[in-house]
């Protein structure tokens, strides 16, 4: 902390302005003792120059620490936020998105961004915003492979044209990366990352 304060203080001082004030004082200080009869207060108005200039050093200091220190409070809430509870080999704990390999679960809650495309394996009415990625403005219906081929026999049963079937009439059981779902209340999917969907 220290360091990283020194550091900031000494590019505020650094400033040209400052820099010419700096020498502006010493010099009137200089000056002042030379050609001033009372030499007990001839050094005043350079000081006085010298202090104006410490002052404002040290608030530009304590103003560019606080914005520091938000910056890196900002930085920490957006990593958190990109962690997620997954699932290896039966052991569950947070891992960041660039620690997943295939076959880990993970398990997202509403409005979570999807860190990686995968499958969905368990999870009721489940809808994706996917328009960050495909434009598409309605949300799209996500469920399990099962659901949804079950769906697609039972559309075919019913002689559903299948270049009439879409998105909207049959669900998707692959959630994007970089998208969001939204779940019912309090609900959570879990999604098995598969091979090739990894991104940095």
């Amino acid at each position: 902390i220290i360091i990283g304060i020194c550091s900031i203080m000494k590019d505020a001082a650094s400033d040209k302005t400052m820099i010419v004030l700096l020498i502006a004082s010493v010099v009137l200080i200089i000056l002042n003792e030379i050609m001033e009869e009372e030499k007990a207060i001839a050094w005043t108005d350079g000081f006085g120059i010298f202090l104006a200039v410490a002052v404002v050093v040290l608030v530009q200091t304590v103003n560019e620490y606080q914005k520091e220190k938000q910056f890196q409070k900002l930085n920490q809430s957006a990593e958190s936020e990109k962690i997620v509870l997954c699932k290896r080999r039966g052991i569950i704990g947070n891992l960041n998105p660039g620690e997943l390999v295939v076959g880990d679960v993970l398990k997202i809650e509403s409005g979570k961004t999807i860190p990686v495309d995968g499958l969905l394996i368990v999870g009721k009415e489940v809808m994706a915003d996917e328009s960050s990625m495909t434009g598409e403005s309605h949300e799209l219906k996500k469920a399990t492979l099962l659901e949804c081929v079950n769906r697609i026999e039972q559309l075919t049963k019913e002689k559903e044209i299948i270049s009439e079937m879409n998105v909207h009439t049959i669900p998707s059981p692959v959630p994007v990366s970089y998208t969001h779902l939204t779940l019912p209340t309090k609900a959570q999917v879990q999604i098995s990352v598969g091979a090739g969907s990894l991104k940095n």
